[in-house]
């Protein structure tokens, strides 16, 4: 009797070992990314309102953001030469099935900063998506930003 008991505390002792080194890892911390959108003046909104038969760029800023002791004191970091993707989506009139109205992927430049190329618009509701993928080995999250854009 004394011989099963010892038998299932070394099985125990032994999955316990081989278990440890996966249950005490620290999990990765990713730093958070965000993105900014803006037109191509510098103006930073949810929605924009625009003229029909208008071109127009954006841009989109993409940054990092580390907190220090203190919850207010945040430093923000762009992320230079980091991978952008924009994508534009018209809206139909019921809402459902949006149509890929411009796609397009672009890298940020040294102040983290990626700007689309003239897209003229007809007139309708458009919304604007630009995503990170993140970076595993910088530990950089994922993130993304949208923006609505009626044209009249």
């Amino acid at each position: 009797m004394k011989v099963k008991y010892f038998g299932l505390f070394v099985t125990f002792l032994i999955l316990a070992t081989a278990l440890q080194p996966i249950c005490a890892a620290d999990p990765i911390e990713y730093y958070k990314t965000g993105i900014n959108v803006s037109d191509q003046y510098g103006n930073y909104a949810n929605q924009f309102n625009l003229n029909s038969s208008t071109e127009e760029k954006f841009k989109s800023a993409l940054f990092t953001y580390y907190f220090g002791k203190d919850p207010t004191d945040i430093e923000i970091v762009p992320l230079a030469w980091r991978w952008v993707v924009f994508d534009l989506y018209k809206v139909t009139t019921d809402g459902s099935n949006p149509v890929l109205y411009y796609h397009d992927r672009k890298m940020t430049n040294w102040r983290g900063v990626v700007e689309t190329a003239n897209i003229r618009f007809e007139p309708g509701d458009y919304v604007l998506i630009v995503s990170y993928g993140g970076n595993k080995k910088d530990r950089l999250s994922p993130s993304d930003a949208s923006v609505k854009i009626h044209v009249s």
